[in-house]
């Protein structure tokens, strides 16, 4: 199982509790890329490092968890470690940025392939401080 290591930035922060009360109103999109190994996600990012595509979400609510969750055919073979969330479907404000663990500790990348199926679901969980 892969874990995804993150980050909500600050932007995110100040918007997220609009995006739970109203969150049918407020499409939210996932971005994927690849960054370096090194990299770490932090509250100040705006943007992911070479991201590589991006689709709309679903999004759902229950109570104070919101799960942002992306399923897309990806189109062309390459290497992502790095996902976003951002309010519109070209540039905007990301909202969460996470990298792609193995184990919780350690960045790792994924090859994907034309054809696969990238699956992202991220639930930002106010509550119990898990993202």
């Amino acid at each position: 199982m892969t874990v995804i290591m993150g980050t909500l930035t600050v932007t995110g922060q100040q918007k997220i509790q609009e995006y739970i009360s109203g969150y049918v109103t407020h499409p939210l999109y996932i971005a994927w890329g690849m960054c370096t190994t090194g990299n770490t996600a932090a509250e100040t990012d705006t943007s992911l490092v070479k991201e590589l595509g991006r689709g709309v979400a679903t999004t759902s609510a229950t109570g104070n968890p919101l799960t942002v969750s992306i399923s897309k055919t990806i189109l062309s073979s390459y290497e992502i470690l790095e996902v976003g969330i951002f309010n519109e479907a070209a540039g905007g404000s990301m909202i969460y940025r996470g990298l792609l663990s193995q184990n919780g500790a350690l960045a790792k990348s994924r090859w994907i392939n034309a054809g696969d199926i990238l699956q992202v679901s991220i639930v930002l969980d106010f509550a119990n401080g898990a993202f």
